[in-house]
């Protein structure tokens, strides 16, 4: 046997012992699709894997829908204290009454985001995020690579494309008519892997304010409730979310009733959560399924009564029903007089069924 012959032979049998089978069928099938993703493994990590018996755990692809669990960083599951504004509220109603929403969102919880599953084409792309790119024809391969720091994918035989802060609608497109220049009769399915984390920074009247990395496919609530939650003297309907220039405003009360709510959105590495104080408030009391104190909308000084009843989930009893309203003067002494679906409530006022 000549020396050629005989490295070859002990490199073949190095190969065969040190590599799973798996992989070493793939290399002695060229046929077989080509994947590309960026992490494989090095001759020297194989070496030490063979000398340490670890062989076996080479990292294997994945099957089934991974999840991101997320927990907060204290334990913050205690309820709230009752607060100086049920205090008062309690008084005038005559029994305990609570705000509105805090037994869910004054607390943190535990939060998991699913990695696989459908992206929306307006989902907007950003360094870390996972592209898989399947071509199926004359060219039969698959490469995944995720977005670099420059914001591009780089896939073989193409020159770069721009990803980051692109949607992944107009990303897809561009993939596929590229692909279609570059390939015969070849067809491109793009997808998205693992989804990129970002760093976002809750403040405000939330337990725990601070830095919180979390999934770019999680919602601000999310964060929030990593945080601990909100506080009694923090505000539900006027969540600011700032970054990149730009500025919302997330109403948590359309998770809390059935009354909807538009989409939180998703966020963006660099956004700050602010939570700002409670603001004007106003309560019911009886004849409807969840007693309590409201907030009114944020930049508006009153609520009618039937959009307070339909926040409290609705009557108790078909066939209507007949409230009184605790008015506050000027003087700051309260009033009780009749009040109908359309009677404004003002800060501090309240609405309780009539007796009859």
């Amino acid at each position: 046997m000549s020396a050629r012959r005989n490295r070859f032979f002990w490199n073949t049998r190095f190969l065969r012992a040190a590599l799973p089978a798996a992989l070493l069928l793939a290399l002695m099938n060229p046929a077989a699709p080509q994947t590309f993703d960026g992490s494989a493994i090095g001759l020297q990590q194989l070496l030490q894997q063979q000398q340490t018996g670890n062989i076996d755990q080479v990292p294997q692809a994945q099957s089934g829908p991974a999840i991101q669990t997320y927990r907060p960083q204290s334990d913050s599951s205690q309820p709230s204290p009752v607060s100086a504004l049920e205090r008062i509220y309690s008084d005038r109603v005559g029994h305990k009454i609570s705000q509105f929403g805090y037994d869910v969102l004054g607390g943190g919880a535990t939060i998991q985001v699913a990695q696989a599953g459908g992206i929306q084409d307006n989902y907007v792309l950003g360094v870390g995020d996972q592209v898989v790119v399947v071509l199926r024809g004359p060219e039969n391969a698959t490469y995944s690579q995720r977005v670099n720091r420059l914001g591009q994918v780089v896939l073989p035989r193409l020159p770069p494309v721009a990803a980051a802060g692109r949607t992944f609608g107009d990303f897809r497109s561009d993939i596929e008519a590229r692909v279609a220049q570059a390939f015969v009769s070849t067809q491109a399915f793009v997808s998205l892997g693992e989804v990129r984390q970002v760093s976002v920074l809750v403040s405000g009247a939330v337990r725990n304010p601070g830095s919180r990395i979390i999934s770019a496919l999680a919602s601000p609530l999310d964060a929030i409730l990593l945080s601990g939650g909100i506080t009694k003297a923090g505000s539900l309907r006027g969540i600011v979310i700032e970054g990149g220039g730009r500025s919302r405003t997330v109403d948590l009360y359309g998770v809390l009733s059935h009354a909807g709510t538009k989409s939180l959105g998703t966020l963006v590495d660099g956004d700050r959560i602010f939570v700002p104080p409670l603001g004007k408030t106003v309560a019911i009391s009886g004849g409807v399924r969840s007693a309590g104190i409201f907030e009114i909308p944020r930049g508006a000084n009153s609520i009618t009564a039937s959009q307070l009843v339909d926040l409290a989930g609705g009557l108790l009893l078909g066939g209507g029903a007949r409230f009184s309203q605790l008015r506050l003067e000027a003087s700051g002494q309260g009033r009780v007089v009749p009040a109908t679906e359309n009677t404004s409530l003002h800060e501090g006022e309240k609405i309780g069924r009539a007796h009859v």
